[in-house]
């Protein structure tokens, strides 16, 4: 990556945060393009050349929310023993509810649903950026311990949405529905819920 293109990515995350900021204070109904303009300062023209709508601002804001975390591994682990598959299924576990259940991400998330009713061109962005990035990745992560001989599945829709509706349910019950959010669930009920899930899908030995 050149200067420039330094510059101009330091620029648009100049103006997502900038838009986090203004969404979290405003709503998205409340929030105007100048608000957000003048949070960034930035012209009015550097904020359209980078986000023409605000529907778009919105969706990067979304986007940017599951980078920054670092939610999902960009590689997935080796997985050689029953142990790995654990470990990993563990460790996606501890960091979701972890950053899902941080009180300006549970505020931020309560706003971005709430929008997906209201603005259905939002729907599969807010759906991609999350759920289905986890979704996916679990699909993935039991594809290669399929191949492994690790677990015996027919079809890996139905577990990846086991244990991804498992984990979810610390986020959204937890968090995004109650009026004050709980803390993090402890690792040892994260745990006994991947053990309880491997024992539905580990193959027989």
């Amino acid at each position: 990556m050149d200067a420039t293109q330094r510059r101009a990515e330091a620029k648009r995350r100049q103006i997502v945060e900038a838009a986090r900021e203004t969404f979290l204070g405003n709503g998205f109904a409340g929030s105007s393009m100048d608000a957000i303009v003048a949070t960034a300062q930035v012209s009015k023209q550097t904020l359209y050349r980078y986000f023409p709508s605000k529907n778009e601002l919105f969706a990067a804001v979304l986007t940017s929310e599951v980078e920054i975390a670092g939610i999902f591994p960009a590689t997935l682990p080796r997985l050689e023993s029953i142990d790995d598959l654990r470990a990993a299924l563990l460790a996606v576990a501890r960091v979701v509810t972890d950053e899902m259940l941080q009180p300006d991400r549970v505020a931020l998330m309560r706003l971005v649903f709430g929008e997906a009713f209201r603005l259905p061109e939002l729907r599969e962005t807010i759906r991609d950026a999350l759920p289905g990035q986890f979704f996916g990745m679990v699909q993935r992560l039991l594809a290669a311990a399929a191949a492994s001989g690790l677990v015996s599945v027919d079809r890996l829709e139905i577990p990846a949405r086991m244990y991804v509706g498992s984990v979810f349910s610390y986020v959204a019950l937890d968090g995004f529905l109650r009026v004050e959010p709980l803390p993090p669930p402890p690792t040892a009920d994260l745990e006994r819920l991947v053990d309880a899930f491997l024992r539905s899908v580990e193959a027989p030995r």
